[in-house]
């Protein structure tokens, strides 16, 4: 108990340090006294310590971003595995559905049922060329699109983690910076 109690107390007093040497060097650059140099110091500890919960809630939130595009890549990727198992039994030429899809066979008709309205197929060669194909590159695409999208987001979440915080004071108009 006692060691941890001394180390605290270490790193107390080198924190105490940095603080009063970061002081010393304000006043020393700036020309500043006490006052100013001290309020600069809270300031910029103040803006740290912000910074550091903005980036835990900056993370935060770009692994629900992740985990949102990886549950979208999952539903695509079912579909699209639907489409290309009923594409392939088209190409065997029994043409077989999966009975939640909403592609369906009745009778001699290929019916695709929305929402709002109801596509019908009069033939299996239409109903293969003009929605099978055109759905199936479709979801290719976009499947390629969230890859990329997660694989942007997870960069920026590395970055995001790396990130070292910091803090400037004044602006590109002040006369120091010319």
């Amino acid at each position: 108990m006692g060691y941890f109690v001394q180390f605290q107390l270490n790193v107390f007093a080198l924190l105490i340090v940095v603080i009063l040497y970061a002081m010393i060097r304000l006043k020393q650059r700036y020309g500043l006294n006490d006052y100013y140099a001290n309020s600069a110091v809270q300031e910029g500890r103040a803006l740290l310590s912000a910074q550091k919960e903005l980036k835990n809630v900056y993370i935060r939130n770009k692994k629900e971003q992740i985990s949102a595009v990886k549950r979208k890549i999952k539903a695509t990727k079912a579909r699209l595995t639907t489409l290309q198992k009923i594409k392939g039994s088209f190409v065997k030429g029994t043409p077989m559905f999966n009975k939640t899809s909403r592609e369906q066979q009745k009778g001699a008709f290929f019916v695709v049922t929305y929402k709002r309205y109801t596509r019908l197929f009069y033939c299996a060669y239409d109903f293969e060329h003009q929605h099978l194909d055109v759905e199936i590159k479709h979801l290719k695409s976009r499947f390629g699109q969230l890859n990329f999208k997660k694989d942007r987001y997870e960069k920026q979440w590395i970055v995001l983690s790396n990130k070292v915080a910091g803090v400037c004071f004044g602006s590109k108009n002040s006369p120091a910076a010319g």
